[in-house]
């Protein structure tokens, strides 16, 4: 699905086409003559809270992947938008899904929160995998950035636990064994989002093209958002293609 608009600042017309889910992009013949030079903005699905088998545990989900570029589309492309990642249940989070415009840019979904235990969940990375040594418990992952992409790495099921702020997406924030909400998942950067609150055992979820979501809570559709720990989803990804004509 997808709607289409323009508006008409001094000397131009730009005209944008937003996709809250899949569809297909068609550039018109002045945008071809013009050599097909678009902006991009493209958000990755956020990834789901844990929830554990011990009740109120679980870490949020890392926020999707937000990609800001300029591209050239001179024929039809098929625009995928990324999947919230599912609330876990009684189990880690899903992982958000990818979003994409054909072959010209991707943006990763952000991971799935970590099942709690008696020292909280461990937070979602956003669009990365964990280092091998990330644990549960592991105290030497706090309020981290993924300085190779930019991308907030989930924070450790301690107490506390802040997810990492990244540029283009936040961490989401570890459930810490305590109720402190003055903790957070990562921000996103590059759109001054903010992560989701922790709650209890919970954390919250990390930032992305909105506001993670809070523990408990689910993140808001074409978002990009973190769930929060607990078992909220995450937020479907997003698209916005502009242009001048």
């Amino acid at each position: 699905m997808s709607n289409f608009s323009t508006f008409s600042p001094v000397g131009s017309v730009v005209k944008y086409q937003e996709f809250t889910s899949s569809g297909t992009f068609t550039p018109s013949a002045a945008l071809v003559a013009q050599g097909g030079f678009v902006n991009i903005i493209l958000v990755g699905g956020g990834g789901g809270g844990g929830s554990g088998s011990k009740t109120g545990y679980g870490g949020g989900g890392g926020g999707g992947q937000v990609v800001m570029r300029t591209g050239k589309i001179t024929s039809a492309q098929a625009i995928t938008i990324g999947a919230a990642g599912t609330g876990g249940s009684s189990g880690n989070g899903g992982i958000g899904g990818t979003s994409t415009v054909a072959t010209v840019c991707s943006a990763r979904g952000g991971r799935g929160g970590v099942a709690g235990n008696a020292n909280g969940g461990a937070g979602g990375g956003s669009g990365v995998t964990e280092p091998s040594s990330y644990t549960t418990s592991d105290t030497t992952q706090t309020f981290m950035v993924n300085s190779g992409t930019n991308i907030g790495i989930g924070g450790p099921g301690n107490n506390p636990s802040h997810g990492g702020n990244g540029v283009f997406s936040g961490g989401g924030a570890g459930g810490p064994s305590s109720n402190n909400n003055t903790y957070r998942g990562g921000a996103c950067l590059s759109t001054g989002r903010v992560g989701g609150t922790c709650l209890a055992n919970k954390g919250g979820g990390g930032a992305s093209w909105g506001d993670g979501a809070n523990a408990d809570a689910s993140g808001s559709a074409n978002t990009g958002s973190g769930g929060g720990g607990g078992g909220g989803a995450g937020g479907s990804g997003y698209c916005i293609i502009q242009w001048t004509e």
